[in-house]
């Protein structure tokens, strides 16, 4: 409900709602990192405890505590420790992959792994959810977008499709 303008108070505005979306994210970011962890120790190792106890230390770790807001830095985790729980879904395990990879480049280096885990059976299925997920992503700047320009650097800030610095350095 807001109007594109020149307004100081609807620019206050938009920057308030995207401060508390961003925190938002960040604490259900965390929340599916600590409920993965579980379900993974009951699920896999049938063993809630052990479960229960990587949550904890997870939260308990330094780097957690004072990375808590960085949306960039958990909601990645969150959506490859989900490909994890659901790694017996080989369609969804490829959903949340490509999630991942369309939140931060990285989890683009894990795909070799991905593809020879699922070779003998659902490497079909893994690759068409990885694809559909990653085009969806790709795809969805286009209604928030003035231009094919501003749709273009969209598209870069999501894969970090950068030029190196090479001025400055000193």
């Amino acid at each position: 409900p807001f109007v594109r303008g020149s307004h100081p108070e609807s620019a206050l505005a938009r920057e308030r709602v995207a401060k508390i979306v961003a925190k938002t994210m960040a604490v259900a970011s965390h929340l599916a990192v600590v409920a993965a962890l579980v379900i993974i120790g009951y699920w896999d190792f049938e063993n809630v405890k052990m479960g229960m106890g990587a949550a904890l230390l997870y939260l308990m770790l330094p780097y957690t505590a004072q990375m808590t807001g960085h949306v960039e830095h958990v909601l990645p985790a969150a959506l490859l420790l989900w490909a994890v729980v659901l790694y017996r879904r080989p369609a969804l395990a490829g959903v949340f992959i490509g999630l991942a990879i369309s939140v931060m480049y990285y989890p683009l280096f894990l795909l070799p792994l991905w593809i020879s885990f699922y070779w003998q059976r659902g490497l079909a299925r893994f690759v068409t959810g990885v694809v559909c997920s990653v085009l969806v992503m790709v795809l969805s700047p286009v209604f928030v977008s003035e231009d094919a320009m501003s749709f273009w650097l969209k598209v870069q800030q999501m894969f970090a499709l950068w030029v190196p610095k090479v001025e400055g350095l000193h």
